[in-house]
């Protein structure tokens, strides 16, 4: 089995995706590698962030969107822009989940603790 080591930020940088990039009121912010939610509810103040660097599975990913099906303020529109956030950034159908409609087992990327690093198996 062939396998490949990519950082998160070389798979962001493969995705072409920028800091400041915008999905509706979702933005991607490279310093901390998240998608930034900000004035979803009626207080402008009020946050919300998704850790980009726990999207490392298609389930940790399927679980950041599962979560904000459940948060009251989130509409229709900003959980179809996270998604179209997520596709951006971490392009899952070529880094997570290639191949599972067809049967196959599809592509694991997993996080090395000590060396930063994507394991991108197929």
């Amino acid at each position: 089995m062939k396998q490949n080591f990519r950082t998160l930020r070389q798979v962001l940088a493969e995705s072409q995706v920028k800091s400041g990039d915008t999905w509706g009121k979702w933005t991607f912010i490279e310093s901390n590698l998240t998608l930034f939610l900000e004035g979803h509810k009626r207080n402008p103040g009020d946050w919300y962030e998704v850790d980009l660097e726990g999207c490392i599975t298609s389930a940790a990913v399927l679980d950041w969107i599962m979560q904000l099906t459940t948060k009251t303020w989130a509409s229709n529109d900003i959980i179809a822009d996270l998604i179209r956030a997520l596709k951006d950034c971490l392009r899952p159908q070529a880094n997570l989940c290639g191949g599972c409609v067809f049967g196959g087992e599809g592509r694991k990327l997993s996080l090395s603790k000590t060396e930063d690093h994507l394991e991108v198996k197929s």
